[in-house]
Formats: C-alpha cells, sequence, structure tokens
C-alpha cells in the first residue's frame, strides 16, 4: 500500500512507535552515543508561519535549508509533489501559472440581458496567469475548491496558455435564461465532483499541475478568500503576484482592475512593538477612523486574521472620527488609566481591548470585517466581507519596531497591503492622522432642457446610465438617445480642493466615435459651475450629439486629484438599446417607440427609453425622432471597446445599404431639436 501511494521507496525501514501529531510536536535525532543531531519543534498550520498545504492538504512538510534552524517556520515549505517525496529529493516549487482572479459571489438567477459581464449573465469563474516568457500546456491539470478532493474538474485537452497571458474557466453559461454546463471545458454542473465557489462562506482554488512524462502531480498554486460582496471578485494585487484581494472589477483575461478601498472604515494607525520592558504589550493598539460624514454602527463588524476582536452590539463610531483597540480589559482602570497617561490621551477617546491576545513584534495580517446580507438559501448566516486590511512588517520602518513610532496610514484611498501606505510617526491614539486626498465618487449624466429638470438639475439626473471606464467594452447602460445629445453632465468629487477655481482648464474634453480615443477631436467648452461642490458640466443642446465624449478631469491643485480620471458617456439619438452588439438606429426602434405609447395620462419615468426628447411623453414626435435618426442618416454610434486598442470598432455590420432615405425635412428637424414644435 505504502509502494502504491508513494512509488518504490529506497531505504524504507520501520514501523516507529507512536505517531506524528497533526497539531506539531518536538521531534529528537540522536546518534548511537546520543549526541543530539536535530532537536526541533514543526508545527501547526495555525501556528504563525507554518504552511498550510502540509496539514492535511495533501503535502508534506520539506526543509529549505538543512544548515539553517529547523524551529524557524521560514525555513519550511509545503512539498510541491502531491503526497509528498519520500526517500528522494523533493522538486523545487512549482514556478509559473497562478490563480490569479476568482468571482465567487454571483446571481442565484440570471440577470436581464444587458446588465453584468458579457450579456449580463454573471457566473462563478477562475482566472489563471502565467507570469513566465514562454507558453505553458495545461493539459491534465486540475482545478478543485477541495483539498478533500484536488481532482474534480480537469482542463481540457489542447488548453494552452501563452507567455504573459491569461486563461478563464467558468461555471457554465447560459443560453438566454437557462443555465447550462459544457463539461468538456466548463466546471460545475450537477455530479458529485462538479462545484461552484461560494459567496458567502469564502473558498479555496487548488491548482495541480500535470507536467507529464510520468512525473508526479505537483502543486501548481492555491489561494483562500472569505466572503465576497455581490459581483466583486477576488485577484492578486499587485497582479500575478501578490495576496488575493476584492478587487474594484471583474477582468477576465486581463490585468488585475487593483484593490478595492474601504467603503466606511480604516485601519489607520497601528502600536504593535510599544518601547520598555514594563508590560509593553499592554501598550499596544490599533486605530479604526470612520472617514465618512455619518455615524457607522459596527454591530457585528469584527476583527481577524492577526488579531481577533468582535465589536459589540450597538457600537457606534462617529462621523470622522477614531477609536482605540488595545491588548487589555479597558474594564481594568488600572491599565486603562496607565494607557491614557502614557500617550497623552483623555476621555474624549473611545479604547475597546481583547485582553486575549496581541500584535505580532515582527508583522501579521489584520483584517477588518463587516456583515453583509445572508445567504437567500441560509437566513441565520451572517458572512464578513473585507472593509479594510494590512499585511505588515517590522522591517517596515525601524522606528516602529521597539523605537516608540507607532505606523500611521498617509490616506484612506492608500491600501493597506503596501509599505508605502504607511508612514512611522509618534504615536496619537483616537486622532487619526490621514491626509485627506479628493476621489471621484460619482459620474452622472443629466437631461438638461427636459421636462425632467424644472426644480434642479440633479431632477434629471440619467439614473440608468453610468460611465464607461477605461478597460471596459461600451453597453446601452453607457450611452443616451436623448434627441439635444450630451449637454448636462454632473461629477461628484470627495474632497474637492478648490470648488469655486475650477474651470476649463481642469478638464480634458475630446469627441470620437472610434476605438482610438487619441485621435479624437477637442470638444465643445461647455459652462462650468462647482460652487455646489458638486462640478455641473452644460453644453448648448445639440453640440454633442450622436458622437462618444472622453472626459478627463486632471489632477490640479483645484481638484486635488492624485491621478487624473478619465470617463466616457455617448449618445445615440433614437436608440432603444435592442441590441447588445451595436448601437444602431433602425426599423426595430421606430416600431417599438410606435408600440409603446405613453401619453399624458401615463407619464413616462426618466428612465423610459422610448421618450427621446424627454418630455414625459411617447407619442408620434418620438417615432419621428427614431425616424430621422435611422443608422442610413449616418448617425450609428459605434459601441468601443476599451479593453485594447484595437483600432477598429467593434460593431463592423453593414450601416444598412439600399434602405430608403431619410427625410430632407431641414426646418422639421430643427423644430425637434430646438424644442420648438408644436406637440398638439
Amino acid at each position: 500500500a505504502f509502494a502504491e501511494r508513494y512509488g518504490s521507496v529506497p531505504n524504507l525501514i520501520g514501523p516507529y512507535t507512536g505517531k506524528l501529531e497533526n497539531s506539531g510536536e518536538h521531534l529528537l535525532l540522536l546518534d548511537p552515543q546520543s549526541a543530539v543531531i536535530h532537536d526541533f519543534t514543526y508545527g501547526d498550520s495555525t501556528d504563525a508561519g507554518w504552511p498550510d498545504r502540509a496539514d492535511g492538504n495533501g503535502a508534506t512538510l520539506q526543509i529549505i535549508l538543512t544548515s539553517d534552524d529547523y524551529n524557524d517556520p521560514n525555513n519550511w515549505r509545503s512539498s510541491s509533489e502531491y503526497g509528498g517525496s519520500p526517500g528522494s529529493q523533493g522538486g523545487d516549487p512549482l514556478a509559473g501559472v497562478v490563480v490569479n482572479e476568482v468571482l465567487t459571489h454571483t446571481p442565484d438567477s440570471p440577470l436581464p440581458p444587458g446588465e453584468g459581464q458579457g450579456e449580463g449573465l454573471l457566473v462563478d469563474a477562475i482566472e489563471l496567469y502565467n507570469p513566465t516568457g514562454t507558453e505553458v500546456v495545461l493539459d491534465g491539470w486540475w482545478l478543485s475548491d477541495s483539498a478533500g478532493d484536488f481532482f474534480k474538474f480537469q482542463i481540457p485537452v489542447g488548453t494552452t496558455i501563452p507567455a504573459l497571458g491569461y486563461a478563464t474557466f467558468y461555471e457554465g453559461h447560459y443560453v438566454d435564461q437557462t443555465f447550462m454546463v459544457d463539461q468538456t471545458n466548463e466546471f460545475g454542473g450537477p455530479g458529485a465532483k462538479d462545484f461552484a465557489l461560494s459567496g458567502a462562506r469564502g473558498d479555496d482554488v487548488w491548482l495541480l499541475a500535470d507536467l507529464g512524462d510520468g512525473s508526479p502531480l505537483q502543486f501548481a498554486d492555491h489561494v483562500e478568500f472569505g466572503a465576497a460582496l455581490a459581483g466583486e471578485p477576488f485577484g492578486r494585487w499587485p497582479n500575478g503576484t501578490g495576496e488575493l484581494y476584492p478587487m474594484t472589477d471583474f477582468t477576465p483575461d486581463q490585468e488585475n482592475s487593483g484593490p478595492r478601498l474601504p467603503q466606511q472604515v480604516v485601519i489607520s494607525e497601528m502600536m504593535y512593538n510599544p518601547p520598555g520592558n514594563d508590560v509593553p504589550d499592554e501598550l499596544e493598539y490599533l486605530e479604526l477612523y470612520n472617514f465618512t460624514s455619518q455615524a457607522v454602527n459596527l454591530t457585528g463588524w469584527r476583527l481577524r486574521k492577526g488579531f481577533d476582536y468582535d465589536f459589540a452590539p450597538g457600537t457606534m463610531l462617529g462621523a470622522e472620527e477614531a477609536l482605540v483597540i488595545a491588548s487589555f480589559d479597558p474594564s481594568d482602570t488600572t491599565k486603562r488609566d496607565a494607557f491614557r497617561a502614557a500617550y497623552g490621551i483623555g476621555p474624549e477617546v473611545t479604547i475597546l481591548g481583547n485582553s486575549a491576545d496581541m500584535l505580532s513584534d515582527f508583522g501579521e495580517r489584520i483584517q477588518l470585517q463587516r456583515p453583509d446580507t445572508p445567504p437567500a438559501d441560509d437566513p441565520l448566516y451572517v458572512p464578513h466581507v473585507i472593509e479594510d486590511e494590512v499585511d505588515y512588517l517590522s522591517t517596515w520602518h525601524a522606528t516602529t519596531d521597539g523605537g516608540g513610532d507607532s505606523l500611521n496610514r498617509t490616506a484612506r484611498t492608500d491600501w493597506g497591503g503596501d509599505a508605502s501606505s504607511w508612514t512611522a510617526e509618534p504615536p496619537t491614539p483616537g486622532t487619526a492622522q490621514l491626509q485627506e486626498v479628493a476621489q471621484v465618487e460619482g459620474r452622472y449624466l443629466f437631461y438638461n432642457n427636459s421636462a425632467y429638470d424644472k426644480t434642479s438639475d440633479t431632477d434629471a439626473i440619467a439614473t440608468d446610465k453610468a460611465a464607461l471606464l477605461p478597460g471596459e467594452q461600451a453597453t446601452f447602460a453607457n450611452y443616451t438617445s436623448y434627441v439635444h445629445g450630451i449637454n448636462g453632465i454632473i461629477i461628484d468629487i470627495d474632497g474637492l480642493i478648490n470648488p469655486g477655481a475650477i474651470d476649463e482648464n481642469d478638464f480634458t474634453l475630446k469627441i470620437g466615435n472610434d476605438d482610438t480615443p487619441g485621435d479624437w477631436t477637442d470638444a465643445p467648452t461647455p459652462s462650468i459651475d462647482a460652487t455646489s461642490g458638486q462640478i455641473i458640466l452644460i453644453w448648448l443642446d445639440g453640440t454633442i450629439r450622436n458622437t462618444w465624449l472622453e472626459v478627463t478631469v486632471l489632477a490640479t491643485e483645484n481638484t486635488g486629484l492624485p491621478v487624473d480620471d478619465v470617463f466616457y458617456f455617448g449618445n445615440a439619438v433614437g436608440e432603444t438599446g435592442d441590441s447588445l452588439t451595436d448601437a444602431t438606429v433602425d426599423a426595430i426602434d421606430v416600431l417599438a417607440t410606435r408600440q409603446n405609447p405613453q401619453p399624458f395620462f401615463d407619464p413616462a419615468t426618466i428612465d423610459t427609453v422610448h421618450d427621446f426628447n424627454r418630455d414625459r411623453r411617447v407619442d408620434a414626435i418620438d417615432t419621428l425622432i427614431a425616424r430621422n435618426n435611422q443608422t442610413w442618416s449616418g448617425t450609428e454610434l459605434e459601441l468601443i471597446d476599451l479593453t485594447a486598442a484595437k483600432g477598429a470598432v467593434v460593431n463592423s455590420e453593414a450601416k444598412n445599404a439600399g434602405q430608403a432615405p431619410p427625410l430632407n425635412d431641414a426646418p422639421l428637424n430643427d423644430a425637434l431639436l430646438n424644442g420648438e414644435l408644436d406637440k398638439r
């Protein structure tokens, strides 16, 4: 049985008495004269630094350098071979393909067409990345979500991943509204070995490599992750090398989008190794800061990984306030008073604590988690998603390692896992020192000079439209069909530095209709008003019509942005969003408008797709607008793809050659554009 599992093993002897403890134990190797050769203690995966794959997950503990300390967990690694390599030297860790991104929290039922990824039907996904300079053949490799069975989904024969390239595998696909699984190239399905990734409880992904030539299977990669927000992926950051972290966008087959920032509360300061010998651990602390303008209820929130703490129900963190979590019980007045005296803080600073835990002097991961909505199939289970995380090291700053300084976050917009996001400063528990960096929090279209904006500009916001961002493919959600074109945009910048000085020098504005924005022409200059704290751009009616608009908000002294912010909105007069692949105004749009009237007694809403002049009616005027703007009049909007500079438009369909010519009624067209046509 031993040989069947491990192959031929030279110098096989035994048995020894007892067994190796799963939780770690002391081992001693003596020579015949009882002189010590090795005396060390190996640890469990729950002990700091000890590899997890060797803890019951199919690998063995393997020494890295026999000349170094056997008690040091960093001198041990998990074996590359599945089952280890008894009796022979183990292979080096397999350098190459990694699990780079996973999408886990997807809908239990399909989304309406046009929403979400692709056709709007999100499914679980696993992306692999090849960081090497050579192509890798994935024939016979395995993907699994369980250490209990690594052999769940075998990657199809003929699958390769190019140098510096990607390969993404999906949990089935949708045909219309029906979920299907092609088990030759998609994981998932009804079988006992099929799997989906848990968005509520978190999961693992294991990748095992078959290198052929009779070699044993090797562990190529393993990642683990917790609960995820709906539609939010986990990805390595930096791309291909870092740890998995919630990303801003799902980016299959391309570089990861970058880490998602905290939404309300940030880990702002850490004193992990206070100076002195008088119970210094009781002077440790973590500081949390609420950077929003509203109080945050911390009921159900918690700290995990290196430091555990559960917030008591009803714990509140005020707007733009901080609190401190110490490594002692704050009901102990002696320790609490000593803590306040050591740092010169008064009763206005809230101190919470956990006497059963402390921060590592060498570095560890600290994760702030907040509760999310329970899954429909398990309403009593509360998922906890990452709000913020830091994986600090004592080597980041010498003066924080017992020198008296604390680690201080530079800005809430800086990623916690990056050493450059932290400085060494004198400790100030309860007083966050974060730099306030401006960031764009909203980009909106509004229908200026429409029936919706009679009270204020914001009443006319196109609630069903969103900005197209770099790295995305355009959809109907990114362009309007308003007859006046793009004539109103609102940009909401949190922390806008100098609203009163904002002018055209803080923007670059371009218009064009292909995938090469660098070649677009300058757009007309709008009126600009930022006195309210929001930036409002307004163009004359019809100025930006049947085209894409590129807006670049520049990183200037007035905006306060750390980097330029680029986004796109488009306009295609008369389009109803009937196609996912093009923005062609055709007879279908005309017919749909005619068949969906909304008269005076049944007014249209702001997101009614057939109300092209936004007068809260869908009538003969809207039908005429659609007809006048059919593709044969030369007003087709190209669905641009900003994921790569392709130099060509995505929808290359013929422009309906041979159809009837457009109506040639200049006075009527002018009347439509100017809103002067009598609607009786």
